[in-house]
């Protein structure tokens, strides 16, 4: 699965907790370190548009500082995948025809599955299903994560100069995957 890299910012700055002030979290050891995190972002919570700008810079470069996941750049995690001639998908393919995307990806697994069948699961997984589910049993933790389910969040709230990182730094590899500048 591979997806916008500017929605990927924008995502995972709602979903990381981000502080203001990294190199203090720095020298504590992990289990301190979540919770100063924690507490951080309660009493002192870094505002959106800095934590945007810090996942812009995590998905373009790669940074210790927010998380494992993304001390390495958006780039190196697709690179090995579409090298090795692996089956990938658009998240944005799969939002807008998901459908015809799941018939696409049980025809590579060679399984077979009726129209209705394909029909029934996109539906019953659907973003608006799974996110009622959570809500009616309680999940806060899943709540939060399902925050919008959407593509395109990237032309509201990125700034021109974070635009143009992204056309500097990936503009080749977001034509190849169909992603507009």
């Amino acid at each position: 699965m591979i997806r916008d890299p500017r929605d990927v910012a924008i995502s995972a700055a709602h979903y990381f907790r981000l502080t203001r002030w990294p190199s203090v979290a720095a020298v504590f050891c992990p289990t301190l370190r979540r919770l100063y995190r924690s507490v951080t972002a309660k009493i002192a919570p870094a505002p959106i548009g800095y934590r945007v700008a810090r996942m812009v810079d995590a998905v373009l470069y790669g940074s210790n500082h927010v998380h494992h996941w993304m001390r390495v750049p958006w780039k190196a995690h697709y690179e090995p995948f579409v090298a090795g001639k692996r089956f990938w998908i658009r998240y944005e393919d799969l939002l807008a025809e998901p459908e015809r995307q799941c018939a696409r990806i049980l025809s590579y697994l060679e399984c077979d599955r009726s129209r209705s069948e394909i029909r029934d699961v996109v539906e019953n997984q659907s973003f608006g299903r799974r996110r009622d589910a959570a809500m009616r049993i309680g999940d806060s933790r899943r709540i939060k994560h399902m925050r919008d389910g959407t593509s395109g969040q990237w032309r509201r709230h990125l700034t021109s100069e974070q635009l143009g990182l992204f056309r500097d730094e990936r503009a080749d590899d977001l034509q190849d995957f169909g992603y507009p500048l």
